[in-house]
């Protein structure tokens, strides 16, 4: 089943309802990390940004709780609908290089890592990353390929979802042009309209994201600096 289209989905299914079982027995009258609940908090109010991260996560969040309810189980099944999203959008990619048994087996091994069940539950900046990281890639090579208005648009899209969830998601961004220039069809794309409708549309989404940034002081950038080049260490020492 799975060419005719069944397989896959059952296994996502499968995956995400026996590890949020786990999650419920192991956390039975336990906490959710904190992580998850400032995750919930900064979601309590939509904005462009926040103290701490990009938006997405809290947008997220916020999104989930107008259709499910505030309880330790409900954020468990995010966690998991985000890590089978994650793992749907790394089959659509794995379906245009391999088939059969072989876009199982993708899966399967990758279900073998902490990442997708242990580190997936707590849901944050990192980990609203499983699954726009693959969409995002997922979107630029069928840009590549079609070189089509839709999927140039698309990858743009996917591209700034992937930066308002965390920063270091230029790191990717940087990869697909990279990639594109060691392409042996590089000429066909860079000379289509495909990159630059990307790129347009990718800028136009993050618009009023860079603008909060403007005119908030960029929060975020001063929180990464100081979490990660001692600064706040120092300050607490004085």
């Amino acid at each position: 089943g799975i060419e005719e289209g069944w397989a896959i989905p059952l296994l996502l299914f499968g995956f995400a309802a026996v590890w949020l079982m786990f999650l419920m027995i192991a956390y039975l009258g336990g906490d959710l990390h904190s992580d998850v609940l400032e995750t919930w908090t900064f979601g309590r109010s939509i904005e462009w940004g926040y103290s701490k991260h990009p938006p997405l996560m809290g947008w997220i969040a916020r999104a989930w709780t107008l259709m499910f309810p505030l309880t330790n189980w409900s954020f468990q099944l995010m966690a998991l609908a985000n890590s089978a999203l994650a793992l749907w959008a790394v089959d659509l990619i794995a379906r245009r290089f391999v088939a059969g048994d072989k876009r199982m087996l993708v899966l399967l091994l990758l279900m073998l890592l902490p990442i997708y069940q242990f580190h997936a539950q707590r849901f944050n900046a990192n980990a609203v990353l499983l699954a726009t990281w693959p969409i995002a890639t997922y979107c630029f090579l069928r840009s590549f390929e079609t070189r089509e208005i839709r999927w140039a648009i698309a990858a743009g899209a996917a591209g700034a979802l992937a930066m308002l969830g965390k920063y270091y998601s230029v790191f990717l961004l940087v990869s697909f042009a990279f990639a594109a220039i060691c392409h042996p069809q590089r000429r066909d794309y860079w000379t289509s309209s495909a990159p630059w409708v990307s790129i347009a549309a990718g800028l136009s989404a993050l618009v009023l994201h860079l603008h909060w940034l403007l005119i908030s002081g960029a929060p975020p950038f001063a929180y990464a600096l100081a979490r990660h080049t001692g600064k706040a260490q120092e300050v607490h020492r004085e």
